[in-house]
């Protein structure tokens, strides 16, 4: 809970941050219900990236929980090198709809990792779950929860929509809930 509820740092001082560490821990940025409405760092026209490091080998749960203003994720990796991603990492982030995957390889993904990022685009589902379709350790499941409430009904731009899902053929099992919504989302 290092920087817990502190929501008027800015996601630029985050990158700082987290610039050469090589773990983000559970909860490292976590916001509480109580205090979503007070982020204040997304100006006009401003993209709010959090941008991970190649370093980072592993993001704790719940570490971007409710960090409602994020609009995008880089995530660079190495050659080399894998990301895990725990569970709930980014749940609640209002705003997310930008993905940029850099060498990254997500090699495991907890539940609930982008549920309630209700800005989600095709594109970005479609970049998650194909980079851990290549990249998964052991069975390929898509964890329960993934995307749960990413109905791409977001108010950040008219381009948030999750319209279509084309699940890789790598996987042999969809965890519950996996892309339930909590609106009335249009999914073709």
């Amino acid at each position: 809970y290092m920087f817990s509820n502190c929501y008027n740092l800015s996601t630029k001082y985050i990158n700082r941050l987290i610039r050469d560490v090589t773990e983000i821990k559970d909860n490292a940025f976590y916001a509480d219900e109580g205090n979503r409405g007070k982020f204040s760092d997304l100006v006009a026209g401003h993209k709010m990236a959090i941008d991970i490091p190649s370093s980072v080998t592993k993001i704790g749960s719940q570490a971007f929980l409710n960090r409602v203003k994020v609009t995008g994720l880089t995530i660079n990796g190495k050659n080399d090198g894998s990301l895990e991603i725990g569970s709930e990492a980014f749940r609640g982030c209002d705003e997310l709809h930008d993905l940029s995957l850099n060498n990254a390889k997500i090699t495991s993904l907890g539940t609930g990792v982008f549920g309630d990022c209700r800005s989600m685009t095709t594109e970005f589902v479609k970049g998650v779950l194909e980079n851990y379709a290549a990249n998964a350790n052991g069975e390929k499941k898509i964890p329960a929860y993934l995307f749960y409430g990413c109905n791409g009904q977001g108010g950040y731009t008219n381009k948030c929509t999750f319209t279509e899902l084309d699940i890789p053929e790598q996987f042999s099992e969809i965890g519950d809930g996996a892309f339930a919504s909590t609106d009335d989302a249009v999914i073709k």
